[in-house]
């Protein structure tokens, strides 16, 4: 019952990140509440979603080690929706800042894991 949960949660987690990635912007934007305020989102974005996945790959993927499957996976859809949504989308740009906030947002918690699970 707990694989599942945190199987769903990673999923819809991802489904989230991907909508919010992809998603056509309306035509008047709102300004940020705070100076960067994307690149806190996407912080905590992937850092949500690399959380998310160490929880489910626990459970998935005993022949491998959990923490690094989780680690690759996350730093890559990083930078691959950063480079989709230049190709794919004419309303989106890739940025490598929000590639960097993303792959901050992923060390962060990687780091907060190790510290915190010292057999990890």
């Amino acid at each position: 019952m707990v694989k599942e949960l945190w199987t769903l949660l990673s999923f819809l987690w991802l489904g989230a990140v991907l909508y919010l990635s992809f998603y056509q912007p309306s035509d008047s934007p709102q300004p940020p509440f705070f100076l960067h305020q994307d690149k806190v989102g996407h912080f905590i974005a992937y850092g949500v979603l690399f959380f998310l996945f160490t929880q489910s790959f626990r459970y998935h993927f005993q022949w491998l080690n959990f923490l690094s499957g989780a680690l690759v996976i996350s730093l890559l859809l990083g930078i691959l929706i950063e480079v989709l949504q230049g190709t794919l989308t004419s309303y989106r740009v890739s940025d490598w800042k929000d590639a960097v906030a993303n792959a901050s947002g992923v060390l962060t918690v990687y780091y907060g894991y190790l510290k915190t699970n010292k057999n990890a």
